[in-house]
């Protein structure tokens, strides 16, 4: 996989300065409608989400004067992913210049008894 390239091809359908990153998982997404929608699956070189509720898309959002680029799923070593496939999307973030980066989490257990 070609980060610079990736990037490369992101930066070209977006007219803005990013000023965060977010990486959300399963369910997870910013309220606002995005301004620009890039699906894993059309950037040459990406993989792909196959985790259920993980959208596999980037989306380019405004809140208030910030722009800002939601990574809508992520990749894990339990999908057989490589180490550089998982901290790919941070890769990204890097090489298009954000330096703000939030990442979240839903996490749950398999035990029924827990409460």
């Amino acid at each position: 996989m070609n980060i610079t390239n990736i990037a490369k091809y992101i930066n070209q359908n977006i007219k803005q300065n990013l000023n965060y990153g977010v990486i959300t998982g399963s369910g997870q997404y910013i309220m606002s409608k995005p301004i620009v929608t890039i699906p894993y699956t059309l950037i040459p070189g990406f993989i792909n989400s196959t985790v259920r509720g993980h959208s596999g898309e980037f989306n380019i959002y405004k809140i208030n004067s910030s722009f800002i680029l939601c990574a809508s799923g992520r990749f894990h070593y339990y999908e057989n992913k490589s180490y550089d496939d998982v901290t790919s999307i941070i890769d990204i973030f890097h090489c298009l210049g954000i330096n703000n980066i939030i990442i979240s989490n839903s996490s749950g257990c398999i035990n029924k008894n827990w409460n």
